[in-house]
């Protein structure tokens, strides 16, 4: 009878380690594979960065030039305005 109770508890014994060894396999399939995954999405997102920053440095630099010829334009629009329209703005503003 004891021998019997021991058999059983070896093969369930056995069954055991061979089902966490199989988990194990698992979660380093799993480790991996994520590792790739993130490896993939960083990769991408910094070979995105690379290839459109050139797009992006052109857009700033037209917005930039665009910037400074409105500035340009209106510092040579001459503006006429008499003491007494500044005088009106000062007290509304209080100043």
């Amino acid at each position: 009878m004891e021998d019997k109770t021991q058999e059983e508890i070896l093969n369930l014994t056995r069954e055991n380690n061979k089902i966490l060894r199989s988990m194990r396999g698992s979660q380093r399939r799993t480790s991996f594979f994520q590792a790739i995954y993130w490896l993939f999405i960083i990769g991408s997102a910094m070979s995105a960065y690379y290839y459109l920053q050139p797009m992006f440095d052109s857009a700033m630099k037209g917005y930039q030039d665009t910037v400074s010829k409105i500035n340009d334009a209106s510092d040579a629009l001459p503006l006429k305005m008499d003491t007494e329209t500044v005088q009106k703005m000062q007290k509304a503003l209080g100043i």
